[in-house]
């Protein structure tokens, strides 16, 4: 099964390459192998706590957003186009990833807006396949996850296009206007100014507890907000409400 990644200089014009490489094998090694050639190569940025006691470096694009993108385009590529690949290519402020085969209707409005659905599956045994592993959702929820935690960690959200029998998502590097998110407001509307809580806290504050993942990215912003700050490192690491 073929997988082309390539990185350019930024033109569109699709003349010219700073990096081109290939990745073969089956679905698993694919997917694997692309995200640790993101790890290597994708920057890093740093990010400065708002009472600017340190600082935590991230990539530019999450990975786990990368993650469950790969996947989606492996999974729903249309194999029967033999002589099509999976493309991903990374321009100045976003990253592309394209397969065959278009997006069912009513998946999404415009661009950006993901509506509620259900699985809708190309290939059912191959997601069945990743659903047994462990690396794939079965109800659906892969586009609203991209969506929301893009917009949790106040990102421009994606898009997605389809047209010619192909499908693209433009994962974008830039910020929107960063807002705290429902999560975030719920927890604290129910804390005292100074008081302090943990990771776990966090997590235990709510009936449908968020993943470890999204909780890390609702601290994360919090403390850019300046709505916390940290108290220690590592383990046993604190936050306090401002």
């Amino acid at each position: 099964m073929p997988y082309a990644y390539s990185g350019d200089d930024t033109r569109e014009d699709g003349r010219r390459y700073d990096d081109l490489y290939f990745i073969e094998g089956n679905i698993f090694d694919v997917q694997k192998q692309t995200i640790d050639y993101f790890k290597e190569r994708l920057p890093r940025v740093a990010y400065f706590y708002a009472d600017k006691s340190g600082r935590y470096n991230d990539f530019v694009y999450p990975i786990d957003v990368l993650d469950e993108a790969i996947s989606n385009a492996l999974i729903h590529r249309d194999y029967s186009d033999i002589s099509d690949e999976v493309t991903v290519f990374i321009y100045a402020d976003r990253l592309e990833i394209t397969n065959s085969g278009e997006l069912p209707a009513k998946m999404v409005s415009g661009k950006s807006k993901v509506l509620p659905h259900g699985s809708v599956l190309r290939n059912p045994l191959m997601a069945e396949v990743f659903y047994v592993s462990g690396e794939m959702e079965k109800t659906g929820r892969g586009m609203m996850l991209i969506s929301g935690t893009m917009k949790d960690a106040g990102r421009r959200l994606p898009e997605w296009t389809s047209a010619n029998g192909r499908t693209t998502l433009r994962i974008y590097n830039t910020s929107d206007a960063v807002e705290p998110n429902e999560r975030i407001r719920y927890f604290l509307s129910r804390r005292q100014r100074g008081s302090v809580f943990t990771k776990a806290d966090y997590v235990a504050a709510f009936d449908a507890a968020p993943s470890k993942g999204t909780a890390q990215n609702d601290l994360v912003l919090m403390l850019k907000l300046g709505l916390t700050e940290k108290l220690g490192d590592g383990p046993s690491t604190k936050y306090k409400v401002r």
